[in-house]
């Protein structure tokens, strides 16, 4: 992807760069211009960079999550799965649990994927907070596609934010399997992404 087919994410590596140059160990600034990178196509100097990032502090859940987006996109599914269990060792939040069941299930680890929902869907039977997107992101992983996308509209209904902020209707990593079909892309245009 080249930098004019998003130029928002063009003007956004502009001012990562930017803030790298006035703080240079700060792990978000240089977790996200890694992930930025990788949203632009630069998939290689994403893992470097992101890496780098990993090297300043190996429990930063946010670079494990970006380094494991982009391995999943790119086919690797093992390491991206060791990197959304360190996430989701670091931070077990409903959200990680999500990646974490989709790569298992993309890996071929079904047992492992339905687990973790398992865990999910008995932790909201009991009234807990669990996001409705990390369900659904699992159950696309197991290719129950009307069971996922139900959940995903429950998700946008809720104003879940595992949908946005943790990329799964934005990332073209996680998204890419999903974008043929219509039901993606009208969840999509009701949470209000156009790009």
């Amino acid at each position: 992807m080249a930098s004019n087919d998003w130029p928002e994410l063009g003007r956004s590596l502009i001012e990562l760069q930017i803030a790298r140059q006035q703080d240079p160990l700060s792990l978000t600034v240089n977790a996200i211009y890694g992930s930025v990178l990788g949203d632009l196509g630069h998939t290689d100097e994403a893992i470097i960079q992101i890496w780098k990032t990993l090297e300043l502090n190996d429990s930063f859940p946010i670079a494990h999550a970006a380094i494991a987006h982009i391995y999943l996109g790119n086919g690797q599914t093992e390491e991206a799965i060791h990197h959304y269990e360190r996430v989701f060792e670091i931070v077990p939040s409903t959200f990680y649990a999500g990646y974490l069941g989709h790569a298992y299930a993309r890996a071929g680890r079904r047992d492992e994927a339905r687990l973790l929902l398992s865990q999910l869907l008995d932790r909201s039977g009991r009234g807990e907070y669990v996001s409705a997107g990390a369900i659904g992101w699992i159950y696309l992983g197991l290719e129950e596609q009307d069971e996922g996308f139900s959940w995903l509209a429950k998700a946008v209904e809720q104003r879940d934010v595992f949908l946005t902020i943790y990329g799964i209707l934005t990332n073209k990593y996680l998204i890419a399997p999903f974008t043929g079909d219509k039901r993606f892309s009208e969840l999509r245009s009701k949470a209000g992404i156009s790009f």
